[in-house]
């Protein structure tokens, strides 16, 4: 885990963590009251145990820093304001809507994180289903499509039934 301080020139620094790293990253301002407040939960979620062995970077920026970026959460926080938080994956951006600490935070992160390992089993398991799936196809007989042979199972039904209700009649 790493930790970054942006400030407002560092504005191509932001662009290049984003490229390469899975990013927290946070815009602040210093006069911002909301912001001052949740300084002390950013130092935690900074020291949290359990994104210590993740390979994300926390990125503390400055608001100043979104002219001289041309990230696309940039043109975004200059809409929505101060403090905003994103959780960046190459070209997926998810943004943090929940409370301001530190527990709420870490918990985001956690469930919003790619996981290693899980999708190969699943696609295992999902190609044995299609594949039962399509030996029950091919087991199954062909269906008539033409209009006329739909016509004699028609008339080949109402002779059976017709049949079937005679044969009762006679036997009672």
């Amino acid at each position: 885990m790493l930790f970054v301080t942006l400030d407002p020139s560092q504005g191509a620094e932001l662009d290049k963590l984003a490229e390469f790293n899975k990013i927290l990253l946070r815009y602040h301002s210093p006069l911002c009251t909301h912001c001052v407040k949740m300084g002390p939960d950013w130092d935690k979620v900074k020291k949290d145990k359990r994104l210590a062995s993740s390979d994300i970077t926390i990125v503390d920026a400055n608001v100043g820093i979104v002219d001289g970026t041309k990230h696309p959460s940039a043109k975004d926080v200059s809409k929505k304001g101060v403090p905003t938080i994103y959780l960046i994956e190459g070209n997926n951006m998810k943004e943090y809507n929940g409370d301001r600490n530190q527990e709420d935070i870490v918990s985001f992160v956690l469930e919003n994180s790619k996981q290693s390992g899980g999708k190969k089993k699943k696609k295992k398991i999902i190609r044995r289903k299609t594949q039962a799936k399509r030996r029950n196809v091919k087991a199954k007989k062909p269906t008539i499509k033409t209009k006329k042979s739909k016509r004699r199972q028609t008339i080949k039904r109402k002779k059976t039934i017709k049949r079937k209700k005679t044969i009762k009649r006679k036997s009672k």
